[in-house]
């Protein structure tokens, strides 16, 4: 892309589909991950090859484990209790 990306636009958006990819690790560890779109935005530059619009999204990664084996696993740490006034 040359230059400098000087305009931008907004796009509203509704999510059709939001799988979990499942992964399963060497060591026997399940991974469950999906990416959560928070916005959406299509440039005023266009790919060279293609002609197509640029495109970027604002995303948040949620990830979970599930299956890991035990001589992995660490004693979780206490946490403080915290009292809320009111």
């Amino acid at each position: 892309m040359k230059g400098n990306i000087k305009t931008y636009i907004e796009l509203d958006f509704e999510v059709e589909k939001e799988p979990w990819l499942k992964i399963k690790c060497s060591d026997g560890t399940v991974l469950k991950m999906k990416v959560v779109i928070k916005a959406v935005f299509r440039l005023n530059e266009h790919i060279p090859q293609t002609g197509e619009p640029m495109y970027f999204v604002f995303s948040e990664n949620i990830l979970s484990a599930f299956n890991v084996p035990k001589h992995l696993m660490k004693e979780p740490e206490k946490r403080k209790e915290v009292k809320y006034l009111g």
